[in-house]
């Protein structure tokens, strides 16, 4: 089936090394935290996610709101979001992951794709809302303004933009060095970093912002287990007085946007 989409590229071959180191991170890690519960510590952001499309467009007995997810994570979204009675839809640039995520919801080819965000296979005001949670700090500023440009395209007017990223991350504190190659990189392929008025001004030529804030995306010590959420009461009242105050690494801050596509809004 022909999409009504621009194919949209930066300059030929300049995000083809990106896209390697993407997928590469995509197969040898999505699928490890999709079929084990090392990381259910990201339950925290991703009920907030669910919770907040539950009361933005509640499940209706007639046509059900069609989400879009870009990026499957450990694939436990879409789980929630189908126990809710919503259309899910997803893309991932994993093969690996779309086949596991087809398998284990039963979505057919249709409703599960391997695509990039940059170039998403779907016709214009497709969808009610998009969902990107953790994914947009993988990309570049070009892939990432590209990537916007296509969820503006695919949400009907109105539809939501909902997703996180990591809060003010130090990205040079998470780079290593390969033994072998000897290129250096971030660990777990994050390319940028945001703060709250940051990630509004990227989001807004494309998008309303509703709001945009940082919250406790979830609490892991070194071993991936998770702390009770009275570790970080000294540093709610510490931000208070100076809101700049951080927890421990141990405790993860993100950023939490909500953003909508304006209405008589082209496609394009």
């Amino acid at each position: 089936m022909a999409y009504d989409r621009p194919v949209i590229r930066t300059t030929p071959g300049a995000d083809t090394a990106a896209e390697e180191r993407q997928s590469h991170l995509w197969d040898q890690r999505q699928l490890k935290r999709a079929t084990d519960d090392t990381y259910m510590a990201n339950r925290v952001r991703l009920e907030r996610i669910a919770a907040t499309i539950g009361r933005i467009l509640p499940p209706q007995t007639g046509a059900r709101a069609r989400v879009l997810n870009i990026g499957a994570g450990d694939a436990r979204l879409e789980g929630m979001l189908l126990a809710r009675g919503y259309d899910v839809h997803l893309v991932d640039p994993s093969p690996s992951i779309i086949d596991f995520v087809r398998e284990r919801y039963g979505l057919d080819e249709t409703r599960a794709r391997s695509a990039w965000g940059q170039d998403l296979p779907f016709e214009a005001d497709t969808f009610d809302c998009v969902v990107m949670s953790e994914v947009i700090e993988h990309l570049s500023p070009e892939i990432m303004t590209a990537t916007f440009a296509q969820v503006r395209r695919v949400l009907k007017e109105g539809g939501y933009f909902i997703g996180t990223v990591p809060d003010n991350e130090n990205l040079a504190a998470h780079r290593y060095t390969c033994a072998h190659c000897g290129e250096s990189s971030h660990r777990v392929g994050h390319e940028q970093t945001f703060t709250v008025p940051a990630l509004h001004a990227a989001l807004s030529p494309y998008f309303t912002v509703v709001r945009a804030h940082s919250f406790r995306g979830m609490y892991m010590n070194w071993r991936g287990i998770l702390y009770h959420h009275w570790i970080d009461l000294p540093f709610k009242f510490a931000r208070m007085v100076k809101p700049n105050v951080r927890a421990p690494h141990q405790i993860v801050f993100n950023i939490f946007f909500v953003a909508r596509k304006p209405r008589g809004t082209s496609a394009s």
